[in-house]
């Protein structure tokens, strides 16, 4: 699995009230860009999303919150797994999956694949989520 990044001002926007990610709508959506950790805040500031074709639409999959629960002072996020499955032809190519809020459209953070990814038609593209640690775990 490939690590998930916090975009930088993901924080702030926490501690400043603009995401509540016990209530958010969360979606994950596919670049073949890298992200700008540092500037990109909001959906609109993604570049390189691919285009609704072959299972893949743009803005994204949804995934729905399992839990989003504080113990001893670590605030974990659980969402759902997601996967897309191409059809008709393939997905990509893609490098990136970048989670945000629909509420706020703020960005939270992204997974890093290491290279480009295409999904050959009638194969699906999963990211389980870790069952223990969720998504996300702010201390």
């Amino acid at each position: 699995m490939a690590a998930f990044n916090k975009f930088q001002k993901f924080i702030a926007d926490l501690a400043n009230g603009g995401i509540d990610i016990a209530t958010a709508t969360y979606k994950f959506i596919l670049t073949n860009n890298l992200p700008d950790s540092a500037n990109w805040e909001h959906y609109a500031d993604v570049t390189g999303e691919l285009s609704t074709l072959h299972g893949y639409t743009n803005g994204g999959q949804s995934s729905a919150t399992i839990s989003a629960s504080q113990t001893g002072g670590v605030y974990t996020l659980k969402l759902t797994d997601i996967s897309w499955t191409a059809t008709g032809g393939s997905i990509g190519p893609f490098q990136y999956v970048i989670l945000y809020d629909t509420v706020s459209n703020l960005l939270i953070g992204w997974f890093d694949y290491g290279s480009a990814l295409t999904v050959s038609s009638g194969l699906p593209f999963q990211i389980q989520m870790n069952p223990t640690t969720g998504i996300l775990q702010a201390a």
